[in-house]
């Protein structure tokens, strides 16, 4: 069996995942994980500026995303100075493709990094690696979280992959609306072709280029699939005990905090932390995460 997984946002999910895959299936006959830079740099909400928006007002698919693990309690956040969670990042319209714009954008997610990182570290009293705005490409960094988690497998971009001259070939044979033309970094829903431009799939194309070639994808939640016959699906989540500890970390930073400034400490809130992982809090904390397939398997990290 050969698996291969990926997203847009290596450091949220998509590394643990990774991870948990090597661990749940040691066996495996070969395993790819691609960061998914053929996707767009961010959603097209119209203005000029590029900016991060909360989750709910945006796709789940449709840009980069930064992911920490969710404080609930908005007034405990504040005050410890805690980054949001889950953002994504939202700009004009007819935006190019993130292997396209990355030089553009590397020193500003760089720097949103930053501050969620700065964060994390504060709180574990660890150091995880920087990313390094001057460093090209950002592909670079995910590599380092990878060995970090611990994972064998290195991280690759999807474009690079699919810009391979036999790739190319491979696909044009197959051309279909299975796929998209990339013309002068950005997406277009033609199959007329100009200098430069080359072709790579998407949803039913990927998993038919893959299928067609004995690999298996591997993802927590692909809407269009059934996780049955199409993907094999991987669960992560926190312990529960492992999550009441990071609930007291965060509610010793904030009683000290009050206890310096002399102020009164509001009533602990029954639960701060949710239960998702990711992972920059993972590298951070050290705490354990529980994986599951859909088939049955289980693993602990």
């Amino acid at each position: 069996m050969k698996l291969v997984l990926g997203d847009q946002s290596p450091w949220g999910r998509g590394l643990l995942r990774l991870r948990a895959v090597e661990l749940l299936f040691p066996d495996v006959e070969e395993c790819k994980y691609f960061w998914h830079d053929g996707d767009q740099a961010w959603i097209p909400a119209g203005g000029e500026e590029i900016r991060w928006t909360p989750l709910s007002k945006g796709s789940n698919y449709a840009s980069i995303k930064l992911e920490v693990l969710g404080l609930l309690d908005e007034a405990v956040r504040q005050s410890v100075r805690a980054p949001l969670s889950q953002q994504v990042l939202i700009g004009p319209l007819y935006p190019p493709i993130i292997w396209w714009e990355e030089r553009n954008l590397v020193g500003f997610i760089s720097n949103e990094l930053d501050k969620v990182l700065a964060w994390y570290n504060r709180l574990g009293g660890k150091n995880i690696p920087l990313p390094d705005p001057d460093l090209r490409p950002l592909l670079s960094w995910i590599k380092k979280l990878a060995k970090e988690l611990g994972c064998q497998t290195m991280p690759g971009s999807f474009v690079e992959f699919f810009r391979n001259p036999e790739i190319q070939t491979e696909v044009f044979q197959g051309l279909s609306r299975d796929y998209w033309v990339i013309q002068n970094g950005k997406r277009v829903d033609s199959l007329i072709f100009s200098e430069g431009s080359f072709m790579i799939p998407r949803r039913n194309g990927l998993v038919k280029f893959f299928h067609q070639r004995g690999w298996r994808l591997v993802g927590s939640n692909i809407p269009y699939l059934r996780p049955d016959k199409d993907y094999l699906q991987v669960r992560l989540e926190i312990f529960e005990e492992d999550r009441k500890l990071l609930e007291d970390k965060v509610w010793e930073m904030f009683f000290e905090k009050k206890t310096r400034a002399g102020k009164a400490v509001k009533p602990r809130p029954s639960e701060i932390l949710s239960r998702a992982s990711d992972v920059l809090s993972k590298l951070a904390l050290g705490y354990r995460v529980r994986a599951w397939t859909n088939d049955g398997r289980e693993v602990i990290f």
